[in-house]
């Protein structure tokens, strides 16, 4: 194959390569250009060889790339070529309206001039971007509990770590109050897992709408809600659960159609004084609380000292 012909060919392959590739000169005058490096530099290729870099991204030329990407980044990184290509070594992303991502650098030839290549890295932006997307829907449904809707355990023990952070530092009190259904089992043997299903997400919602803004629930097992109530103390979280306790005795709870039934929880309650060393002692401790609840009879609230 004589060397012409070979020239001829690379040229041809580097014209049909997605990537982007340009030549320039010692001198910043392009003497090579694939198409789609024209494309991306929204010119053709025969009118950029010849030129120098200076030429293309003058002010008077006005923007070469008009609204296919934002190229103001692109033409600064061309102009720092001039006599410095190694401040092309870094790599520059850049992406067009289109929907083509390209990474861009600058490559030394030994005859002085300079490579400009730009690798087409769309497909590995799309995978980015589904791998984000994925993330982003797993950290959702490990925060939030699927049926009710409510925060998971993982996001209130999360919440428990900032607030046990926060006593330690600035003295700042919090309650923790865990609750149940009295004899669940009996709902779902008698009407179904489904209607046991609706009395857990009106149940659960009837607590939240009992909450401030700052105060957080939290289905931490099947059955058991936990109440998160920064900034309140013991007496102040026996009190809401009180409240809760009589709301829900007066509550009918739709199991079918046309049947609705009374029910009765029990709820322990603690407050953080610095003796429980973390989260899953603090819980601990107010299931030990709501235990003793139903010791008492069920239907009934324990508030635990330290």
């Amino acid at each position: 194959m004589s060397e012409n012909h070979l020239e001829m060919t690379l040229i041809e392959a580097l014209n049909k390569s997605e990537d982007a590739v340009a030549i320039v000169s010692q001198q910043n005058v392009i003497t090579f250009c694939n198409d789609t490096m024209a494309t991306l530099l929204g010119k053709h290729n025969k009118s950029l060889i010849g030129n120098t870099i200076e030429a293309l991204f003058s002010s008077d030329q006005g923007s070469v790339f008009e609204d296919r990407i934002d190229g103001d980044e692109l033409a600064d990184w061309f102009l720092s070529l001039k006599g410095n290509q190694d401040q092309g070594a870094t790599e520059l992303e850049i992406d067009t309206l289109t929907g083509v991502f390209f990474s861009v650098k600058c490559l030394p030839l030994s005859s002085h001039a300079y490579l400009i290549y730009g690798k087409d890295i769309t497909a590995i932006k799309v995978l980015e971007s589904e791998r984000a997307h994925l993330q982003n829907e797993l950290d959702f449904v490990s925060q939030i509990d699927p049926m009710t809707r409510v925060a998971s355990r993982r996001q209130l023990s999360e919440k428990l770590d900032g607030q046990i952070k926060l006593y330690e530092r600035y003295r700042v009190p919090f309650s923790l109050i865990i609750t149940d259904i009295d004899y669940f089992r009996t709902i779902n043997e008698q009407y179904g897992y489904a209607a046991g299903d609706r009395v857990l997400v009106e149940f659960s919602s009837l607590l939240n709408g009992m909450l401030r803004e700052t105060d957080i629930i939290a289905r931490i097992n099947g059955t058991e809600f936990a109440l998160l109530l920064p900034n309140t103390a013991l007496e102040g979280a026996s009190l809401l659960a009180t409240r809760a306790k009589n709301l829900i005795v007066q509550q009918a709870f739709e199991v079918a159609c046309d049947k609705n039934i009374a029910l009765t929880s029990s709820f322990g309650v603690v407050e953080f004084c610095g003796l429980q060393s973390s989260v899953e002692a603090m819980i601990h401790r107010a299931e030990e609380a709501l235990s003793e609840a139903k010791r008492q009879g069920r239907g009934s609230v324990v508030a635990m000292e330290q």
